[in-house]
């Protein structure tokens, strides 16, 4: 691991060439810390790797790695991002996300603070979580009913991604929030209770789009409490419980993308 990087930013690309927007938001961070940026272009069939290029030739941009793979998925991408990283801390960043520029410097400070956290995501799109401090402890217990960590509000410490493996290669939905169920269960997690990422999707998410995928989603959700309790990190009971009311909200939604159209 090169000490000189504090952090290092993965951002997983495929067939967006407005990536760079993500970028600059890295670019114009406050933090003063040394970091790296690697854009892992997933078999793109759009010009984005080459706009990547460019980007990075334009601008000079030495502490910018730029990596084509062929097409795998997010987490495949994600993970050669991780592989390829030298920073101590990995941060991650969705192609059409973008970042406050004191996102990194704000979740910096309580790193350094206490050194038993190594995993910190903060809020978006311009929300806070009602009933939680400024900076609010995450334990398994809580994030099996609510999955309150957004990808591209993560910092996580690398020496954590090593042990566990990073992104599940396999599993093609919920496989973000399984990994922060598995973090979770291992280490010290905290929620920065402020707004510090814009989701470019916005609401726009949920809709005709998302209903199709709904049931994969839900499926790939009882999967990760299915792993939890085949690792004897909850026990059967609560298997039952979590997978009962993951359930019910899936009907939910259901229920609510049916009166939406």
């Amino acid at each position: 691991m090169n000490n000189n990087i504090e952090f290092s930013v993965v951002i997983p690309v495929y067939n967006n060439p407005e990536v760079t927007k993500a970028i600059e938001s890295v670019l114009k961070q406050s933090y003063e810390g040394s970091y790296e940026i690697i854009a892992v272009d997933d078999g793109s069939k759009d010009n984005s790797y080459e706009t990547l290029l460019e980007y990075k030739e334009k601008n000079g941009l030495d502490n910018l790695t730029v990596i084509k793979q062929t097409n795998g998925g997010p987490s495949k991408a994600r993970n050669r991002g991780i592989k390829e990283s030298k920073g101590k801390y990995i941060a991650f960043l969705d192609s059409d996300d973008t970042w406050d520029k004191d996102k990194i410097k704000k979740q910096m400070e309580i790193l350094k603070k206490d050194s038993n956290i190594k995993l910190i995501s903060t809020t978006l799109n311009g929300r806070t979580i009602k009933g939680f401090n400024s900076v609010q402890s995450i334990t398994l217990k809580e994030l099996l009913y609510r999955n309150s960590i957004f990808t591209s509000t993560v910092v996580v410490e690398k020496a954590v991604l090593d042990d566990i493996g990073g992104f599940n290669e396999n599993q093609k939905y919920s496989e973000d929030y399984r990994l922060w169920l598995t973090i979770a269960s291992n280490y010290k997690c905290v929620i920065l209770n402020e707004s510090l990422v814009t989701y470019g999707d916005g609401e726009a998410g949920f809709g005709s789009g998302l209903s199709a995928k709904l049931w994969e989603m839900e499926k790939g959700e009882l999967s990760n409490y299915k792993n939890l309790l085949e690792t004897k990190k909850i026990t059967r009971g609560k298997y039952l419980k979590v997978t009962t009311v993951s359930f019910s909200k899936y009907i939910l939604r259901r229920i609510k993308v049916f009166l939406k159209k």
